[in-house]
């Protein structure tokens, strides 16, 4: 029985309050600690984002959305064997590279008045042919109306017609003509009225003349133009003609109050893997009198890869098979009649663009490019006997031949460098690193300190100076040189970007190497400015991959990705890594057809190794990936792999199956549907996607795409919905396949920083 006393009910109220006293501690201290954790987190953003003031100020959005931290580089072109032409604020301007004098041609004032898109000085330097209402079609192409600009009297003088597709010179003070009904010539601008057009080439029914299809401009071509002058003096021109008929269409749909109320439609030739391409045929005019012969595609070959002349009576020619493992140049007279085959290559893997393009000599031997021991090397033929003029490093690009002994280009050791190098045809164990030494040339200037890895050059028309590009990774310049490698000029040095950008956070760009297995990848890796091994960091793996290509890079932070990747680095404390997979550049013919008819499995193994590697070291916090076009397939890919550790995939623009892809790059790669079914099937995208998590994924595609359809995103965003994976998709409607028009690149990184910041927390 239970004793009744006050006592007790004492007792009994201390025990409650003793109850509640613990109780209010409990939650003072847990309220205590979720204050410190808030105060950690907030230490931590305020560590990235108002770093002190020892390490910068972080870069903006902002910062990398003007235009006031990018370097100036020579932005003109050679008007001549030793005059540069260019847009200064003094107006159109001359600079004799000789003595280094200027000259003006047409003054500000009067150029802004003209109202210029794109601009060509004549040989004779007499006239400009000026480009207005100019009209974007593809990568490289566009329309535009014409005018002829008399330097002497400035009298500017409208060529007949709209929207021209092509207009240029050739080698003398006279203008070819194209559009789609036909291909003209003016013989003479010299007059104050322009005179008669004579048509050259009038098309048939589904050809064009004078200008490439989609895919011959995208894939084959890079231009938009097809018409090869001669010489100075000789009045034959090459052209290609195509012929379109049975090539399916892709429609492109654009839309707007300014459109009216259904869509515009076009319909663009485009044939896909295994479809009927078009038909290409070289023809040469004599434009004194317009009579024209026709070179005939050899039997076995589909494509016409190139068109170079040797001299003023011969005109060589690289035919392609469709599969594009086989390849041979040919030498042509003005009759179109076959006087020689210089050489023939046969590969079980593909044919590079680069392969046997050739710089003819005086002697008649042809300098090329060509695979030899597994890497791609400078060769000589002489006579059908080739000789192997380097050795080492793959070569990159034979970018001038000087006097037919000199001969520059480019390679490096690794993919994320290039450099130019120099050999002598007179002795080839003279080989000089061009921009290895450029510091030597610099002593003693503000450039002597800055650190050159990756470079891009521009050679005189007879090679005899040239202008080096330093793109990083110190601050890049631009410098004139001549072919002893004598320095003439420093053109930009941007001291002042130096200056500016030194008082900022920049990340810092340094190599990096993953191994996996027995297997070295090469890439480089970019990090805050005070990366600390003790911290943990979130990844963005930051990927293209495509065959024979190289993002890597160590150009000048702000260069890649317009500088989005910096503002990550800096502002956000990401660290960003780009590693170069297998297929990728300079590795040799081993490494880069190893993804041959299976394009996306070994690349996305690649860096689903790479992220589960990454997430093994202790300043990893997660990994995410993002890519464009190939790297938006690659980052979708990698995405799919079961054994993925990602935060997050940010896939733009990517192919999804390369059914849907344009016939001419896909079969290099995958040879055809019908061929290799399996390959195709191990490659899609759309049939992984039940592979993929879709509350990780941000799909982001233009829908007035012409490159990669939007199409393949559509397909993507079903086959997730039909696997009940939610995911996020962004389209930007009427962009096309660089989502860069007005107000599109802004959004586009707001979307991408809030995505990544979420997902990598």
């Amino acid at each position: 029985m239970e004793e009744h006393s006050p006592f007790m009910q004492q007792k009994k109220k201390d025990k409650n309050n003793s109850c509640k006293l613990l109780i209010i501690f409990v939650c003072v201290l847990l309220i205590v600690l979720v204050v410190c954790l808030i105060a950690v987190g907030i230490g931590v953003l305020v560590h990235f984002l108002l770093k002190p003031n020892d390490l910068g100020t972080p870069i903006s959005l902002q910062d990398i959305l003007n235009t006031s931290f990018h370097a100036q580089l020579f932005s003109g072109s050679w008007a001549s064997d030793d005059q540069l032409i260019s847009i200064s604020p003094n107006g159109l301007e001359l600079l004799n590279v000789t003595d280094n004098t200027t000259s003006v041609l047409v003054n500000a004032t009067f150029w802004e008045e003209l109202e210029i898109d794109y601009w060509f000085i004549s040989p004779s330097q007499s006239y400009l042919l000026l480009a207005h209402n100019s009209n974007k079609l593809y990568r490289y192409s566009y329309t535009a109306d014409y005018s002829i600009l008399q330097l002497s009297s400035m009298n500017n003088y409208i060529i007949p017609g709209s929207q021209w597709r092509v207009v240029k010179w050739t080698h003398t003070d006279q203008l070819v003509l194209a559009n789609q009904s036909a291909m003209y010539f003016i013989s003479d601008v010299t007059t104050s009225q322009i005179p008669d057009i004579i048509i050259l080439y009038s098309n048939n029914l589904g050809e064009i003349a004078g200008f490439p299809d989609w895919v011959y401009e995208e894939e084959i071509l890079s231009t938009g133009s097809c018409v090869y002058p001669s010489d100075v003096t000789d009045p034959v021109l090459a052209f290609l003609v195509f012929n379109t008929t049975g090539v399916p269409e892709a429609t492109i749909i654009e839309y707007g109050a300014e459109i009216g109320p259904y869509p515009s439609y076009t319909l663009i030739p485009y044939p896909k893997s295994g479809d009927t391409e078009s038909t290409v045929k070289l023809m040469l005019v004599d434009t004194t009198n317009s009579t024209t012969c026709s070179i005939p595609m050899p039997t076995g070959y589909h494509y016409i890869q190139g068109v170079d002349w040797k001299d003023t009576t011969h005109v060589s020619v690289r035919f392609l098979n469709r599969l594009q493992t086989d390849m041979t140049l040919s030498l042509y007279d003005t009759t179109c009649t076959l006087v020689s085959t210089v050489h023939t290559y046969q590969t079980e893997g593909w044919v590079e663009a680069s392969i046997l393009a050739p710089y003819f000599l005086s002697n008649g031997d042809v300098i090329t490019l060509l695979p030899q021991d597994a890497y791609t090397q400078i060769v000589k033929i002489s006579n059908g006997v080739v000789t192997s003029v380097t050795s080492g490093n793959e070569v990159r690009s034979i970018t001038a031949v000087y006097n037919s002994e000199l001969v520059f280009y480019t390679t490096a050791e690794y993919s994320y460098k290039t450099h130019l190098y120099l050999v002598s045809l007179t002795d080839i164990t003279q080989v000089i690193c061009v921009s290895c030494d450029v510091s030597n040339q610099l002593t003693n200037t503000e450039l002597e300190n800055r650190d050159c890895e990756v470079v891009s050059t521009s050679f005189s028309q007879d090679s005899r100076y040239f202008l080096l590009n330093c793109l990083g990774p110190d601050t890049p310049f631009s410098i004139l040189l001549d072919y002893s490698l004598k320095l003439l000029l420093v053109l930009h040095n941007n001291t002042a970007l130096e200056r500016t950008l030194s008082t900022y956070s920049l990340p810092v760009v340094k190599p990096y190497e993953f191994k996996d297995k027995s297997q070295s990848f090469y890439g480089t890796k970019m990090i805050p400015k005070d990366f600390d091994f003790s911290n943990s960091y979130p990844v963005l793996l930051y990927v293209y991959g495509g065959p024979n290509s190289n993002l890597a890079s160590l150009s000048h932070p702000l260069y890649p990705f317009s500088g989005f990747i910096a503002h990550l680095v800096s502002s956000l404390g990401f660290v960003v890594i780009t590693v170069e997979g297998s297929g990728t550049c300079c590795r040799g013919q081993d490494f880069r057809f190893a993804v041959k008819n299976r394009l996306g499995v070994l690349e996305a193994r690649d860096q689903a190794s790479l992220s589960n590697y990454l997430l093994s070291q202790s300043w990893v916090r997660s990994v995410s990936i993002m890519g464009s076009s190939y790297g938006g397939y690659l980052s979708g890919m990698t995405s799919s792999e079961k054994d993925n550790s990602l935060s997050a995939a940010i896939v733009i623009s990517p192919v999804t199956d390369w059914r849907y892809y344009d016939s001419v790059y896909t079969q290099r790669y995958m040879n055809t549907p019908q061929n290799n079914p399996q390959g195709y099937n191990d490659s899609s995208l759309l049939l992984r996607a039940g592979n993929i998590d879709g509350s990780k994924l941000l799909l982001i595609h233009g829908s007035a795409d012409d490159n990669v359809h939007y199409q393949n995103s559509a397909e993507l965003s079903l086959s997730l919905k039909r696997e009940k994976q939610s995911s996020r998709m962004h389209t930007y409607f009427n962009e096309n396949h660089h989502l860069r028009k007005e107000g599109t690149r802004e959004d586009l990184y707001k979307l991408l920083e809030s995505f990544l910041v979420e997902k990598s927390v």
